[in-house]
């Protein structure tokens, strides 16, 4: 099968704008995943440069910025998110600029006198905020009953030697002509901003909850609409009002995985709304119905209803999809063995192929519970929850 073109059209950083066209790429070696939690999640891909000091003008001046990929459509993007990674190559080095350990914002998480928990006040380094938004991040120093300025002093190191965007060098051997871009979904965002209240009995309404933690978001509309609410629905079950030592992401996350007693409550951002050019937060059920069908006998290649092959970059989660031609004749108590709730999808380019995974997720990411809020008990392997010992 033939490979249609994909390309890159990236643009401005989200804190200076997100929307200013900057330039449009063919890409090779592009791969993506969409999650029901949290929708565009990563994708990578690899693009030819003509020469070292354009790669290194890229790696500089893309970090951070707003792309979207586009297949058949040139009005609709199949995926979208931030540059968050670029590597090149540099005749015997590889070269990487990132901004997983960048820090703008830092605050240092404390047992002080009586054992009560604590946080610093925070400080920022307003320059790299301007440039790509409030990204913070969160120390555990331990218990601390002092006066002493040792924690102080940590968190101020910390953000002085990790504001902006780090950098590392390796040696490596490759064509010195290639830059590959490692993105994350929009969503991601909302890992960047850390809670910390104080002790609380109080409780709230599970999609209030959301709501508030919209509106407090310091990095406010920077990356999406935070003021627009029209997608999260109302959830009357309720949970602590206190909330430390977590991102606003994991709270999101598992305010949806506790659901309704019955469904599947999924969260994340949508993608750019083509009109107003912004995007919205969501906060839902699951999709309860079947919208694809596949058969063993072709490859599962994802159908519509009426039996049109989907193109594979067009699949995406929060549906279910029937294998018409596996365990015929079903006709036990229970869920249709032959009916899986996509929750991710992962598409890659050189292939044609997507794959699709529900909660029997046999996928090293799953099998390390990276995309869960609450870990379960009692499995052996490294991404579960430690056992709890109680005393009396």
């Amino acid at each position: 099968m033939a490979i249609p073109i994909h390309t890159i059209q990236v643009r401005s950083r989200p804190a200076v704008g997100g929307n200013t066209f900057i330039k449009r790429y063919p890409v090779f070696n592009y791969q993506h995943t969409i999650v029901n939690q949290g929708w565009f999640d990563t994708a990578s891909c690899d693009i030819m440069v003509r020469s070292q000091s354009e790669a290194q003008q890229i790696a500089t001046s893309y970090i951070g910025c707003f792309a979207q990929f586009f297949v058949d459509n040139p009005l609709v993007p199949i995926w979208e998110g931030f540059i968050n990674r670029i590597i090149f190559n540099a005749g015997l080095s590889s070269y990487t600029v990132s901004l997983d350990e960048m820090a703008n914002r830092m605050t240092v998480v404390y047992t002080g006198a009586a054992n009560a928990a604590a946080e610093t006040a925070a400080v920022n380094n307003t320059p790299s905020q301007a440039l790509y938004g409030i990204k913070q991040d969160q120390i555990e120093f331990g218990v601390d009953p002092s006066a002493g300025t040792m924690r102080t002093t940590l968190q101020q190191t910390q953000i002085a030697q990790r504001a902006f965007p780090q950098t590392s060098v390796s040696q490596a051997q490759g064509q010195s002509n290639i830059v590959r871009f490692e993105l994350l979904g929009i969503f991601h965002t909302l890992e960047w901003e850390k809670f910390f209240t104080g002790v609380t009995a109080a409780t709230v309404a599970m999609g209030t909850a959301i709501q508030n933690t919209l509106a407090a978001m310091a990095n406010g509309t920077t990356f999406f609409d935070n003021a627009d609410v029209s997608q999260v629905s109302a959830n009357a079950v309720t949970m602590p009002a206190q909330t430390r030592a977590m991102s606003y992401w994991e709270r999101m996350l598992k305010i949806a995985e506790a659901g309704d007693g019955t469904n599947y409550w999924i969260v994340g951002v949508m993608p750019t709304d083509p009109n107003t050019k912004t995007r919205r937060f969501y906060y839902r059920s699951m999709n309860t119905n079947t919208d694809y069908i596949a058969y063993q006998k072709d490859g599962l290649k994802p159908r519509n209803l009426y039996g049109k092959v989907i193109p594979p970059w067009a699949v995406a989660p929060d549906t279910g999809i029937r294998v018409d031609d596996l365990v015929t004749g079903f006709g036990l108590g229970g869920n249709d063995p032959r009916v899986t709730y996509i929750q991710s999808v992962q598409y890659d380019a050189n292939s044609q192929i997507v794959q699709w995974a529900g909660a029997d997720d046999t996928s090293a990411r799953a099998f390390f519970q990276m995309k869960k809020g609450f870990k379960p008990l009692s499995r052996n392997n490294p991404g579960t929850a430690p056992q709890r010992t109680i005393s009396t």
